[in-house]
């Protein structure tokens, strides 16, 4: 018994101790980052390319005018922006968005309605099948529930035309949050902008698409291959593969767009679920190729921490469980291991978010919501334990979309 317990315990360990070291490595960078560039956007070029934006929908008829109303707003010629409502909700959900484009249109943007036979692929299939009938050299892609900056393609499409290498643009999101579960999780999500996106992209490493409030560069996507739906998640597979290709991604802060979180526990539980499965299930799929690849080796590690953190919860409830059971149990060094680990989790978590929480103005004190923070994400366990196991299987899984409620 007591061997079994001490394997948990070193197995749990590990993946926590790998988890807190690569926070921490990029919380050490948080103080060197320039301030916030709030200067205005470049100004709209002449020339200016032609831009497809691309709407995902599935079901989601509370906030579908919003957005095609957001989008009407973007500071662009209309005549150089194609819209697309990439449509996979039912008959009678798609008649009545049908009725919001035509209302739209009377704006004077080109809002194309566009509806394919079943979901194969989901969001990725949805995606890839607007590309096939529109060919504009810039793509922007916006989840139902955001609210796009109007300065947005000015910012992107200059960022993209100063650096042809790149791939796509990422821009920060923030997020509305009505309740206490919803504040934990603007705050996780500020700390993720702050030091996941922007310190890894000041450092040079490889960054994440989110899949929503971000631009993306169409000859790069069609020399990778496309938009690919055999994960659950299609935003950091296709920009994993155009880093691999040296064509990766640039991190702006601004402009700002405006989204939604979950507010219902059920509903954050299936959304973690599907983005800890997805994104290992990217691991399992590029693994080999990160490690072949040219990078550096801070870069090959730093990607891989992005996978091996998907088991963090799971893991720092197991280390608990074993090392308490190895105190009990009489084993002298467990409890001073434990305490040890437990003080570096601690204050790495202070260090990932009182700096988000201090850039990005949050409204509620810094204490009273970061202490919420560990009952949230360790509630997770059980749910994200199960996804990173199932993540292991043969099928890709279904997209279970997060339901929005148009606050």
């Amino acid at each position: 018994m007591t061997t079994l317990v001490v394997l948990v315990y070193l197995v749990s360990t590990t993946v926590v101790v790998a988890t807190l070291l690569g926070f921490q490595r990029l919380a050490s960078r948080v103080r060197a980052l320039p301030r916030r560039d709030t200067s205005s956007a470049p100004p709209v070029p002449e020339d200016a390319p032609r831009v497809l934006v691309q709407l995902p929908v599935f079901e989601e008829p509370i906030v579908v005018e919003r957005v095609l109303r957001s989008v009407a707003a973007l500071d662009w010629p209309r005549e150089r922006l194609t819209v697309q409502l990439l449509d996979d909700s039912s008959e009678a959900i798609a008649a009545e968005k049908a009725l919001i484009v035509a209302r739209v249109r009377e704006l004077g943007l080109d809002v194309r309605h566009v509806r394919r036979d079943g979901r194969e692929g989901f969001k990725a299939g949805a995606l890839a099948h607007g590309l096939t009938l529109d060919d504009a050299p810039f793509v922007a892609v916006f989840d139902a529930d955001f609210v796009p900056h109007p300065a947005f393609l000015r910012h992107t499409v200059a960022a993209l035309q100063g650096w042809p290498d790149a791939g796509f643009v990422q821009v920060r999101n923030a997020f509305h949050a009505s309740n206490a579960l919803g504040a934990v999780q603007a705050l996780a999500q500020d700390a993720h902008y702050l030091v996941e996106q922007g310190v890894r992209a000041a450092s040079g490493l490889p960054i994440q698409s989110n899949g929503t409030g971000g631009l993306w560069r169409r000859a790069a996507i069609d020399a990778v291959g496309g938009w690919s739906g055999d994960t659950l998640a299609e935003d950091l597979d296709l920009a994993l593969r155009l880093s691999l290709a040296g064509h990766g991604g640039i991190y702006r802060e601004e402009p700002v767009s405006i989204g939604e979180v979950p507010e219902h526990g059920s509903v954050f539980h299936a959304q973690q679920a599907r983005w800890a499965k997805g994104i290992v299930q990217v691991g399992r799929k590029h693994f080999g190729a990160i490690w072949r690849s040219g990078w550096s080796l801070e870069a090959k590690l730093m990607t891989s921490h992005w996978f091996v953190m998907q088991a963090a919860p799971t893991a720092i409830v197991a280390m608990l469980v074993s090392g308490l059971a190895l105190g009990w149990l009489g084993v002298w060094w467990a409890l001073p291991a434990l305490a040890l680990i437990v003080a570096s989790g601690l204050s790495t978590l202070v260090a990932v978010t009182r700096p988000a929480h201090e850039r990005y103005s949050g409204d509620e004190p810094y204490w009273r919501l970061v202490a919420r923070v560990p009952l949230v994400y360790l509630g997770l366990a059980a749910t994200v334990g199960g996804a990173v196991l199932s993540a292991f299987g043969r099928r890709p899984g279904v997209f279970a979309r997060t339901p929005k409620r148009g606050k």
